[in-house]
């Protein structure tokens, strides 16, 4: 115990000096920190053991993000958020703080780091062009800094429609990370299983005309290009969970289009009310030059609340200029006390309140669109009846994995984009709707 207490001061002292060390040399070249995140890798591979251990730290932390326990917590955190009781969630924030594991496992990914860096001083030495290079390419701060990371530009792995991840940003920012729940958009949302037939309403369904195959990956973003489809374009959306939003830098990065959660109907309370963000996101969006549309949250339990949520966008949207559709997000909620599940809706009644909203919408001079997943959409509802309007279909995987027609696939829920600093949602898009807009209200003119 002793011998172990020796190591323990000896590798105290080291990195005390080592600190020491680093903040010299962050002195001499601090106007040089600021790295693309393309750069920082090249800088890395020149110093092995350090992008060694950069990459252990980066795996240890996916890791730790998608075990269980993290996601249980994380979405038992998203139900009290959505159930007002703030104080619940900050108590149940400092308990995962305090606990054991959360010490563990944050630590031990430091612990890789400050320990390597530490043996490199003292075997290799540090002078002063190499120790310059280490801070600019990142070892550095996440020594001093206890975790800090480059945000960078960049671009449901369930059926639960809840994406992104970016290109190399010219100014990466610094940021926190957390081992605490990142919020997701809804709670639970997976698990509808069907209970009727359903053949006779999907045996007359749209059908796709995409070929899976021509869906690519470019800087981890999905594009889609063939013969019928010249061109598809990145579609981010966001709501109050992703805070508040760069938008310059979410528009520099790629970004054409955003669709903004405009409010929700409480799936226990059944009250109206409009997303905290709302008007901040569609007015940076559009100031920023991005197409911009809208979805609400519906629990309508009926046709007449669904006109009514309706009626509820077309007032707060009038005022701006809405380039892409408004979409109705009718998404099966697996909470057996949401109202959607206490009412034993049926295909047909699901069908006649997602038609109620969207010709609400339509008669007002927007474009209409429905969100859904794979599941929810061939089980929930007489899908048919629904071929007049555009599908916004989400499915987490590497190919869409869908018969039917859709014009936007929601990809995935963990991209990281630049300006935005939560994780968030990503689509592709296949129709030009800013186009088809204008040519609508100047027909309609």
């Amino acid at each position: 115990m002793k011998d172990v207490k020796e190591v323990l001061n000896k590798i105290k002292e080291v990195l005390s000096k080592a600190n020491f060390a680093f903040m010299l040399y962050a002195e001499r070249c601090k106007d040089k920190v600021k790295q693309s995140y393309r750069a920082l890798k090249v800088r890395l591979k020149k110093v092995p053991w350090i992008y060694n251990l950069w990459k252990e730290y980066k795996k240890l932390k996916f890791k730790i993000e998608h075990s269980q326990w993290y996601l249980k917590v994380k979405h038992k955190i998203i139900e009290l958020k959505e159930k007002y009781i703030t104080s619940e969630v900050r108590k149940m924030f400092w308990t995962i703080k305090r606990s054991t594991g959360y010490k563990i496992t944050t630590r031990f990914a430091i612990i890789i780091l400050t320990i390597g860096v530490a043996l490199g001083i003292l075997n290799k030495g540090l002078d002063n062009k190499s120790a310059a290079s280490a801070y600019r390419e990142g070892s550095v701060p996440a020594v001093l800094h206890a975790g800090y990371d480059v945000v960078v530009a960049s671009v449901k792995p369930t059926e639960s429609p809840e994406g992104t991840q970016v290109i190399p940003s010219a100014e990466p920012e610094l940021i926190i990370p957390s081992i605490a729940p990142k919020p997701t958009k809804k709670p639970q949302y997976q698990g509808f299983v069907a209970t009727e037939d359903n053949s006779a309403w999907l045996a007359s369904a749209r059908i796709n005309i995409y070929d899976e195959n021509k869906f690519f990956t470019y800087k981890n973003r999905q594009y889609y290009k063939d013969e019928n489809f010249a061109k598809s374009y990145t579609v981010i959306d966001v709501s109050s969970y992703q805070g508040d939003i760069k938008w310059d830098r979410v528009k520099a990065h790629g970004v054409k289009a955003a669709m903004i959660r405009l409010g929700l109907r409480g799936y226990v309370s059944g009250k109206i009310s409009e997303d905290t963000q709302f008007k901040k996101n569609i007015e940076g969006a559009a100031k920023n030059g991005l197409d911009v549309g809208v979805y609400f949250f519906s629990q309508a339990i009926n046709e007449r609340e669904a006109i009514q949520e309706a009626n509820y966008v077309i007032d707060k949207v009038k005022k701006y200029n809405i380039t892409m559709p408004i979409a109705y997000d009718g998404e099966h909620v697996s909470d057996a006390s949401a109202r959607t599940n206490v009412a034993k809706l049926n295909n047909q009644q699901r069908t006649d309140i997602c038609i109620a909203f969207c010709e609400t919408i339509k008669k007002a001079g927007y474009v209409p669109m429905i969100y859904d997943n794979k599941s929810h959409l061939e089980g929930g509802f007489q899908l048919s009846r629904l071929n007049g309007y555009y599908i916004w279909y989400a499915r987490y995987a590497p190919k869409p994995d869908y018969k039917y027609a859709y014009e936007m696939w929601q990809y995935t829920e963990s991209g990281k984009v630049a300006g935005v600093k939560t994780l968030v949602d990503l689509s592709v898009c296949t129709v030009d709707f800013p186009i088809k807009i204008a040519l609508m209200k100047k027909e309609g003119q």
